[in-house]
């Protein structure tokens, strides 16, 4: 399944959604989406953020959102821009859904997420 046609819409139509298209609605949206599917609309969604920054872990999915915001060299710059912060936001939702739909690929996400958490010192169990 590519993208949601409810997060679809959102991104082509955001006014047609919301009264105020910043990136706090956009997100306040998302996660009540998310919500209402009972966490199955971003299911791994924060665990594929995380491997792909290498770090994170500690943080809610926005959060590593703006964080890919701040270290992309194109977006860096406008890390307060809200257009620019929705932009992001929605290419990351869209390979995504791209990769957690293909074959083995929440599995797959999954098994990078604990292969990274492996490689974390705070991560290991002591004896």
């Amino acid at each position: 399944m590519p993208m949601p046609s409810a997060i679809e819409g959102l991104m082509t139509r955001p006014g047609m959604f919301l009264s105020e298209t910043s990136f706090d609605t956009t997100v306040a949206f998302i996660c009540g989406y998310d919500a209402a599917l009972m966490g199955g609309l971003l299911f791994g969604f924060r665990e594929w953020m995380i491997t792909r920054l290498e770090r994170g872990n500690n943080l809610a999915w926005p959060a590593l959102v703006e964080l890919a915001v701040k270290e992309d060299p194109v977006t860096a710059a406008s890390v307060d821009d809200d257009a620019t912060r929705r932009t992001v936001l929605f290419d990351l939702l869209s390979q995504f859904f791209a990769e957690r739909d293909s074959r083995d690929g929440i599995r797959s996400m999954f098994r990078g997420y604990e292969a990274w958490l492996a490689t974390q010192s705070w991560s290991q169990r002591s004896p």
